[in-house]
């Protein structure tokens, strides 16, 4: 099993850069999900005023954190974004989530800096969840992680599920409570500018904790991979792809 895959769904550790006090942002709302969720890890919150949010203290700076961080997850504005990526690569982070948005969507400019930073996440043998995505979520009791921006309590499951749109993803979570819908996971691939379907995919196949795997998608990095995959006999659980 990838192991930085693992810790994206599995981490003992997260850290959060861009954590905020301010009610609404993306960085306050994410660290209450994670919170009012019942994550059983250790969270350890980045802001540059320090301070306490929602009970966490927060560390100045990435560099001030001593401990080993399984997961970054990264909602700083799109300008430090970058800064932020070296510096969890300098503390041998090799799993993160940028949910910042403004790189390939926006045009040629934030396809070059998305480029640069994956490149960066790759060379120092890491894995990038993103960017502008949502976020992942584990609802398995051992871990209990909600790391979206969406304030829901999923129950638990045997489905996997990612979305490569964040707003059917969001739509979808925000309809389990009329729903009988339950799952392990759920991960937004955004603009799969490394992780994607193919690499989740062969996660869940072996994650004895996902019996079904389920996918929204608007394209294929590898469409050729994604039938060879199921033809070759490398996946045979029962998918659903829309």
């Amino acid at each position: 099993m990838n192991e930085a895959i693992k810790n994206f769904f599995y981490p003992a550790t997260i850290c959060v850069a861009g954590a905020s006090s301010k009610e609404k942002s993306i960085g306050y709302e994410l660290l209450r999900t994670i919170k009012d969720y019942g994550y059983t890890g250790k969270v350890l919150p980045v802001n540059p005023k320090g301070g306490n949010v929602l009970g966490y203290e927060c560390y100045l700076t990435i560099e001030d954190i001593k401990e080993n961080i399984d997961m970054a997850i990264v909602v700083v504005p799109k300008q430090f974004a970058e800064g932020s990526i070296d510096s969890l690569l300098k503390k041998n982070v090799k799993s993160i989530i940028l949910i910042t948005a403004g790189f390939k969507e926006i045009g040629k400019e934030g396809e070059e800096t998305e480029k640069r930073i994956t490149e960066k996440i790759k060379n120092a043998g890491g894995r990038l969840i993103g960017p502008n995505c949502m976020g992942i979520i584990n609802s398995l009791p051992a871990t209990k992680l909600n790391a979206t921006f969406v304030a829901e309590r999923p129950e638990v499951g045997k489905i996997g599920f990612l979305s490569q749109s964040g707003a059917l993803g969001a739509a979808v979570l925000n309809s389990l409570r009329d729903t009988d819908i339950k799952f392990s996971h759920f991960v937004s691939v955004g603009n799969k500018a490394d992780i994607n379907e193919n690499d989740i995919r062969k996660f869940w196949q072996d994650d004895e904790n996902i019996n079904v795997l389920t996918f929204y998608l608007e394209s294929f990095v590898n469409g050729e991979e994604f039938i060879k995959q199921v033809l070759a006999g490398e996946i045979t659980k029962p998918q659903i792809v829309l």
